[in-house]
């Protein structure tokens, strides 16, 4: 490959990163949903929008903020889009010195953290979607 065509490679390419780049991304509506364990499931659907192929993603969380009811010691399950994995770890419960969230993978599409519910009253926590590949994400769980 001569210079001059190369040169020409990293310009158009460099153009392209720019064009997509620069295009305005739609804020997605933050959504919220709660669960008791008793028939409304704790399910949490990670998207993954990208603008090519696997490049130039957003990930989001529906819903973005989950509220487990009733003292529900619930579990939790995560399960993200299809031709995407969950890095190792997939989910982490941020400042949980209670420990009240144990998540382990469930395969590389999904994660499952059981949740203690400890008696300590209304509790929030931030955690981490970590998808491979991708920015984290830190949507929140509230034990009510």
């Amino acid at each position: 490959m001569s210079k001059m065509s190369l040169l020409v490679a990293v310009v158009v390419a460099a153009l392209l990163g720019w064009v997509v780049g620069s295009q305005p991304v739609a804020a997605k509506k933050e959504t919220s949903a709660d669960c008791d364990g008793k028939g409304k499931k704790c399910e949490v659907a990670i998207a993954v929008d990208c603008k090519i192929g696997k490049f130039f993603c957003t990930v989001s969380a529906n819903p973005h903020v989950l509220a487990i009811r009733e003292k529900a010691k619930e579990k939790v399950s995560f399960t993200v889009a299809k031709d995407f994995e969950f890095d190792t770890p997939g989910i982490v419960v941020e400042d949980d010195p209670g420990k009240v969230f144990e998540c382990k993978g469930d395969g590389p599409g999904k994660v499952v953290c059981t949740n203690a519910h400890a008696n300590t009253g209304f509790q929030v926590f931030k955690y981490s979607v970590r998808v491979k590949g991708q920015a984290p994400l830190d949507p929140w769980m509230v034990n009510d």
